[in-house]
């Protein structure tokens, strides 16, 4: 399990559940800070495309990251409703705009599937694993990709419509 904090003595993993468009998925609970809702964001001016913008949280400045553009290519809606989880990657604040948060999940490492092989190929996969869990499939993303990579998504974006484009000739 690529990057993944397993517990050695339980043999499991502990990931917190959440919706994004109706999809399930799974951040390890290792990575996360807290949960928060309704905050007031702050633009950025030229931010990367996935950077919604910037919010405070006591002493600490959090950008903002749109999992539904990261994850889907469409912009999130940011209501009163959504959730922020926060996270902390070498000294730097993320917040990610979810829909829905669940519930923690427990899963032994053994259970936890791997990425289909197709889906990694080209690297542009942020996904670490999947657990099956009461009829529907988690993904546990790789937060830290998702960061490192924020303005490269535009690019992959792109190719793959470049890609359909040329289908259509």
């Amino acid at each position: 399990m690529a990057k993944e904090i397993i517990n050695e003595e339980r043999n499991e993993i502990e990931v917190l559940g959440f919706s994004v468009k109706n999809s399930c998925f799974g951040i390890n609970i290792e990575k996360i800070q807290e949960i928060v809702i309704n905050k007031k964001i702050t633009s950025i001016p030229c931010a990367p495309k996935g950077i919604i913008g910037m919010f405070q949280v006591r002493d600490g400045i959090y950008n903002v990251i749109d999992l539904e553009w990261i994850l889907f290519g469409e912009k999130a809606i940011i209501d009163k409703d959504v959730f922020y989880i926060l996270c902390n990657f070498e000294g730097k604040n993320y917040a990610f705009v979810v829909h829905n948060v669940s519930s923690i999940i427990k899963e032994e490492k053994d259970n936890i599937s791997k990425v289909p092989e197709i889906l990694t190929k080209g690297g542009a996969i942020n996904i670490t694993g999947i657990i099956r869990a009461e009829n529907t499939l988690i993904s546990i993303l790789d937060v830290e990709k998702i960061v490192k990579n924020i303005g490269h998504f535009e690019e992959v974006l792109d190719e793959k419509l470049l890609k359909e484009i040329e289908k259509t000739k």
